[in-house]
């Protein structure tokens, strides 16, 4: 027999320890079921401690960790425990309301431009001093949970004053730009056509961040065009670095009280663009919110 059989079959006949123990470790029910609960056991524990708790322990709105420092009014809550479940849907729409008109009031008696935003019916409006000068309805909208399962006391301490801009992201110039070659004298200028501008092309999409961590987006329902793939790529690009949460961090902190509430709309291009142009681009700007009522 040559060396290179005996080797060969030195190597059949001692199979590696893995080799060994995968063989070995089924024939052995109590301990491999004791092995198997370890290998179920130990990642669980992990996502139960790095993720569950803290999600649970997380306030959903920056303002609940508030409201629970002020310790609500137990005797309002009490005697509304026992109202039927119609007069509290009526009587928190009847809150938000006058809050909201509270808001408006308050923008109206100013020389102020504002965007109301209304989650119940997908609509965000431009108001000057209290006058609707336009209304644009979403095609679509996401609401962050941390909205749609607050309380009703934390959505109204939330909601409790006008949102105050803060930061902004977008494809687009907040004034469209046009160049054109100065004329040399008067009578060139007299010759240079009267053309009106074309309209304009490129892809929609801005980010509009305000205080108590309220992030609104906005973007166009039109598919994007080929040529408005660079423009889109920076756009994500600054987002990630600057508003977005790494996937790390999402891991070990699932649920921050300073992470962005954020509410996405999708509507026609001509909308986003002009809800984008009539607003007001400083600290001045402001947003009212009306958020879904309870059902």
């Amino acid at each position: 027999m040559s060396e290179l059989e005996i080797k060969n079959n030195s190597k059949t006949e001692n199979p590696g320890f893995f080799s060994w123990l995968l063989g070995w470790l089924p024939r052995q029910r109590g301990l491999f079921l004791v092995f198997f609960i370890l290998l179920i056991s130990i990642p669980l524990t992990i996502t139960v401690l790095l993720v569950v708790l803290p999600v649970l322990s997380t306030p959903l709105l920056p303002t609940e960790a508030m409201l629970k420092e002020q310790n609500a009014d137990s005797t309002r809550l009490n005697s509304a425990s026992n109202w039927d479940k119609t007069s509290l849907r009526l009587v928190a729409a009847r809150e938000i309301e006058q809050k909201t008109q509270k808001n408006r009031l308050s923008l109206a008696s100013k020389d102020s431009i504002y965007l109301l935003l209304n989650l119940n019916d997908s609509t965000l409006s431009v108001e000057i001093k209290g006058l609707t000068v336009h209304v644009a309805r979403a095609n679509d909208i996401f609401i962050s949970r941390r909205i749609t399962k607050a309380s009703h006391d934390a959505l109204l301490n939330w909601i409790e004053q006008p949102f105050t801009f803060q930061q902004e992201l977008s494809t687009i110039a907040k004034t469209p730009v046009l160049v054109i070659d100065a004329p040399k004298d008067t009578t060139e200028a007299a010759q240079l056509p009267r053309k009106p501008l074309e309209p304009e092309k490129d892809y929609v999409q801005y980010s509009l961040l305000f205080d108590r961590q309220l992030l609104l987006e906005v973007k166009q329902s039109e598919e994007a065009l080929p040529e408005d793939a660079e423009l889109i790529s920076n756009y994500r690009y600054r987002y990630d670095t600057t508003i977005s949460t790494s996937f790390l961090n999402k891991i070990t902190d699932p649920l921050p009280s300073h992470r962005p509430v954020k509410i996405s709309l999708t509507m026609p291009q001509a909308d986003a663009r002009t809800i984008f142009r009539a607003m007001p681009h400083s600290v001045y700007a402001r947003l009212i919110l009306i958020p879904p009522y309870k059902q």
